[in-house]
């Protein structure tokens, strides 16, 4: 039998060296079985003449320095040393060895030396391959990127009990996170890359709008201040006045720049923090949104006259405004974007504060005062000073400047303003400019117009109107003192009044009478008592007058 092997040994030899070529053949050695044909290779190192086991291990060993490289990635001062773990990393083909039992070398000559030519042919790469949730790599260096930038801080100013003082700007400092991350995916595909990643991400740096040295020239000198007073019983427009007085206060404008009220205060609406309160609308005061923060423009603007910044725009109310004289208001209207703005057209910078100073709801009167004041450098003369004036051109009440409007609730001859009544205005604000106080210029700053308002009147079910009073000069406060009213409400408060003073006459004079009787009485009695003593009947006599 053994002779028989050998037989076929060496007739298979003679077959392959006709097929081959003699020569060819004599260079061509066989592996051995159970080892690795030359051609299989793992990361370009050759697997060939290696056991099944050896190269099995050999994966192991590659994936094992795969998976165990580590990752510094430096985001400016942040250092964060990471591992394929930490990133979520995992090896996906664990059974890449497997493909190395189709080419172990076994059974008979003929086969070893098919699979040796085959995987000559075709060679075999043992591929180690990593996996890892792309989408999760980029929300962690999302994160690492916004822990590890710098926000920009813009120059400014900042107000204390001390002073003023300049803020320092400073840079920005962020990152490209995609950029970053398609770093990190190429590094961990990259399987012959084993050693580890130090990767410095690309910062990008960006300059602060504003510098520091833009502020150097400000001084903190007042340029502009105005005060106007609200009533704190007020609840909601008081609410409001203190809202926009929190968004504005604080704000620095350099030289050019403009000042928009509705850039600051908006949106007006309830989501934001605004309540209904008294505002104007066709003539009339209504609920609104945001009622009461054109007292904040027109205290601004007032401000703004005296800093003489250049008005942009500005419109009066519809209506004439209590708290200032007239032409001297400024009206906005956030849901169409009527707005009220200026310009430093100083060569410094300008800070705007804005003081509430709120009385408590159980005080007397409810005034608080809303206070704009408007910082910068001063540079006009000091000899130099402005005043402003308001000129009326024209002033009238429609007929009847009141409707009424029947209040059961009210008592006897009780009446009561629900809404004031408003003239129809025409004026005019002037600014006076005076050297050494000497006037040397007049200008016209606006010509305003106002529309006539009817006002409303709670009545009491048993009044009923003569005549409507005309208001004074500053209005109609206390429609019970106007000299002009007159109503059955004078008539029964009159009559009621000479009863009552003919009631308390009568009364007087009977006690004085009785008092008379009296005194006489007892005088009588005194002079002649012996005398009375007969006459019993004569005592009753003289009383009966002061009995009754």
């Amino acid at each position: 039998m053994k002779k028989a092997s050998v037989i076929l040994s060496v007739l298979l030899i003679c077959i392959l060296s006709a097929a081959f070529g003699g020569a060819a053949y004599a260079d061509m050695v066989l592996p051995d079985a159970g080892v690795l044909p030359e051609g299989v290779t793992l990361a370009g190192e050759s697997l060939g003449g290696l056991t099944e086991e050896e190269a099995t291990n050999k994966v192991l060993e590659y994936a094992n320095t795969l998976l165990g490289r580590t990752i510094t990635l430096q985001l400016a001062d942040h250092t964060y040393d990471l591992s394929m773990e930490d990133l979520g990393v995992y090896w996906e083909n664990q059974n890449a060895a497997d493909a190395l039992d189709d080419v172990v070398m076994e059974g008979n000559v003929i086969s070893r030396y098919k699979k040796m030519k085959d995987v000559a042919y075709n060679p075999i790469e043992i591929d180690v391959n990593l996996s890892l949730d792309e989408e999760a790599l980029g929300q962690r260096v999302a994160e690492y990127v916004a822990a590890s930038s710098v926000e920009a801080v813009e120059a400014g100013l900042a107000k204390t009990a001390e002073g003023f003082s300049v803020v320092e700007g400073q840079n920005s400092v962020t990152f490209d996170a995609a950029e970053v991350t398609q770093a990190l995916i190429s590094y961990i595909n990259n399987s012959g890359d084993t050693e580890p990643l130090v990767y410095d991400a690309r910062q990008i740096i960006t300059e602060p709008t504003h510098k520091t040295e833009e502020y150097s020239g400000f001084r903190g000198d007042v340029l502009g201040q105005y005060t106007t007073i609200y009533d704190s019983k007020q609840q909601t427009r008081s609410h409001n006045i203190r809202l926009a007085a929190g968004l504005i206060s604080g704000h620095v404008y350099l030289p050019g720049e403009q000042f928009s009220i509705l850039e600051l205060i908006n949106p007006v609406t309830e989501e934001a923090g605004y309540m209904k309160a008294g505002t104007y609308a066709n003539g009339q005061v209504i609920e609104d949104i945001g009622g009461g923060i054109c007292q904040m423009a027109t205290t601004i603007y007032d401000a703004a006259l005296r800093a003489e910044m250049e008005i942009t725009e500005r419109r009066p109310h519809s209506m004439v405004a209590a708290y200032v004289p007239y032409a001297w208001d400024a009206m906005i209207y956030a849901q169409d974007g009527r707005d009220f703005k200026f310009v430093n057209n100083t060569d410094y910078p300008i800070y705007i504060e804005v003081g509430v100073s709120e009385h408590s709801i159980k005080d007397s009167t409810g005034d608080s005062t809303l206070t704009v004041c408007i910082y910068g450098t001063e540079t006009r003369p000091a000899n130099r000073r402005i005043e402003f004036r308001s000129e009326t051109l024209e002033k009238s009440w429609s007929n009847p400047i009141y409707t009424t409007q029947r209040n059961y609730s009210l008592g006897e001859h009780e009446i009561r303003e629900v809404t004031a009544a408003h003239p129809k205005v025409s004026a005019r604000c002037w600014k006076d400019v005076y050297v050494d106080d000497v006037l040397q210029e007049t200008i016209l700053i606006n010509e305003s117009k106002y529309r006539e308002g009817k006002g409303v009147i709670d009545i009491g079910s048993d009044i009923t109107f003569d005549a409507w009073p005309v208001p004074g000069e500053d209005g109609w406060p206390e429609i019970y003192q106007d000299v002009n009213w007159t109503s059955s409400i004078e008539k029964a408060k009159t009559e009621k009044k000479k009863q009552a003073d003919a009631a308390a006459l009568a009364e007087a004079e009977s006690r004085k009478a009785a008092e008379e009787s009296e005194a006489a009485a007892q005088a009588s009695a005194t002079l002649a008592p012996e005398a009375e003593a007969p006459a019993p009947e004569a005592p009753a006599e003289a009383e009966a007058p002061v009995a009754q």
